[in-house]
């Protein structure tokens, strides 16, 4: 079965207008030397691969997000920001082991499963302890848009599987 997708993601309502923000020349002085020097370093490359290479994954809540937080604002302060901290409330989530099989599908040889590769979403809830059994909706086409209110009952109760066969990247010329 197909599953629908694409769901609409704006609707045709008037835009109000906004009264014009006016910057000094001085400030937008300011701003056109920040952006070129901006484009013309590598400093947010380096702070990223920083981030990406020696704390590692920041999930909320962990010891590396800890990190991630303490290392943005000491270089914040090097650069000459003024930088204040404050204590918030986030939610902690870690990923568990994911494993899934198909119990029944047409053509399956007797008393056997087929293992398949999945991903939860973050944040999911649990499955229970004694495993869970669905139906699976396949999905091909990730362009088909269908209406929310169809995609909310055809999913209900049911394990979603996204069938999509991943393409080469393609080359770009520059111009």
């Amino acid at each position: 079965a197909e599953l629908p997708t694409g769901f609409p993601t704006s609707t045709a309502t008037p835009t109000p207008t906004a009264t014009p923000i006016v910057f000094s020349a001085q400030t937008l002085a300011d701003l056109k030397r920040l952006r070129q020097a901006a484009l013309s370093s590598d400093y947010a490359y380096r702070q990223v691969a920083h981030l990406a290479n020696n704390i590692g994954p920041r999930l909320s809540g962990s010891a590396q997000a800890a990190k991630a937080v303490e290392y943005v604002a000491n270089e914040l302060k090097a650069v000459g920001c003024e930088v204040q901290l404050e204590k918030v409330m986030v939610p902690h989530w870690v990923r568990g082991e994911e494993t899934a099989a198909l119990v029944q599908f047409p053509g399956q040889a007797p008393s056997t499963t087929q293992k398949i590769v999945l991903c939860a979403l973050g944040a999911s809830v649990a499955t229970p302890s004694n495993g869970i059994t669905a139906e699976v909706i396949a999905v091909r086409n990730l362009t088909t848009k269908w209406p929310r209110k169809v995609v909310a009952s055809t999913l209900m109760a049911k394990r979603l599987f996204i069938a999509v066969t991943a393409r080469a990247p393609r080359r770009v010329r520059a111009l």
